[in-house]
């Protein structure tokens, strides 16, 4: 699933693009279930509007319409934004289309009809749903550190609550985590204000180097994330932990272990991050 590194570069690209003061003329949906069913509503809010700008929240590509309205897209799985000129009727795994005025068709392309196109208060709903993006500048430190300590939860578990914090998916917290040597079970308030400063700094970090690198790719089907044909993701050349399982650490040379946290395949260095059994008392009074 695309991440916040993955939708930013995306974001990026749309707004060079110059996809922000295009103009829908039309909208085309070839699977309903993509717009909840509403066809009829989808073509409607969206048909003769602008696009006005073109903006992320977390792991949700976010167009802004002419009358201010969001027009949410969330890309799961296997969703992705390609350009085109011929109808998106004869496009292998095209599930929805917008034709731009004077630039052809924007199509959201997927082969496992998992992504979601939300408009209007649908929109404004999800939008209101998700916790602070990790990039966004009133995300402190401290702001971080007081989420984490007053809750109780495994801490890949918390980094992956979109309602808490926006943006992380697998990749990145386990990339995170390993940087800020952290084990992935460790329960959130036990970690202490200084060791929650360094995890901050992790996940930025972590969150930036993927945006440096255009994102992260893990397979060359058509349902892996590329941007367009010709700007391949380069960030999994970078990973630490993250499906390395039997290689050495980058950093001690122990071999990378799989565990799974709450239901999720986790990746981690059992000796940089290893379970503690003094996890139960914070860093700061130990």
């Amino acid at each position: 699933m695309p991440e916040l590194p993955e939708v930013e570069t995306l974001r990026r690209h749309l707004a060079a693009v110059g996809l922000g003061g295009s103009r829908i003329t039309s909208v085309y949906v070839q699977w309903p279930r993509t717009v909840f069913e509403d066809v009829h509503g989808c073509t409607r809010a969206l048909s003769q509007r602008a696009i006005t700008g073109v903006e992320r929240h977390g792991k949700l590509l976010l167009l802004r319409l002419s009358d201010d309205s969001p027009v949410t897209i969330h890309l799961r799985m296997s969703g992705r934004i390609v350009f085109g000129a011929e109808s998106p009727e004869v496009t292998p795994y095209v599930r929805l289309a917008l034709s731009l005025e004077g630039a052809g068709w924007m199509c959201l392309h997927d082969p496992r009809k998992f992504a979601r196109v939300s408009w209007g208060a649908r929109a404004s709903e999800q939008l209101a749903a998700q916790g602070t993006d990790l990039l966004s500048p009133t995300l402190t430190e401290a702001a971080f550190a007081v989420e984490l300590a007053r809750r109780r939860r495994m801490i890949k578990a918390l980094l992956l609550d979109q309602s808490i914090f926006a943006g992380l998916g697998n990749i990145y917290t386990d990339e995170a985590l390993w940087s800020a040597r952290i084990h992935p079970e460790r329960l959130s308030h036990t970690i202490g204000r200084e060791r929650s400063r360094v995890l901050f700094r992790a996940v930025r970090s972590a969150l930036y180097q993927g945006i440096r690198h255009g994102g992260t790719a893990l397979g060359s089907g058509a349902s892996n994330f590329r941007v367009h044909e010709t700007a391949r993701p380069a960030h999994q050349a970078y990973l630490n932990v993250f499906r390395r399982t039997g290689m050495p650490c980058p950093r001690c040379g122990a071999t990378i272990a799989r565990i799974v946290v709450g239901q999720r395949s986790t990746h981690l260095c059992p000796v940089c991050q290893a379970f503690s059994t003094t996890m139960g008392v914070t860093d700061d009074s130990t």
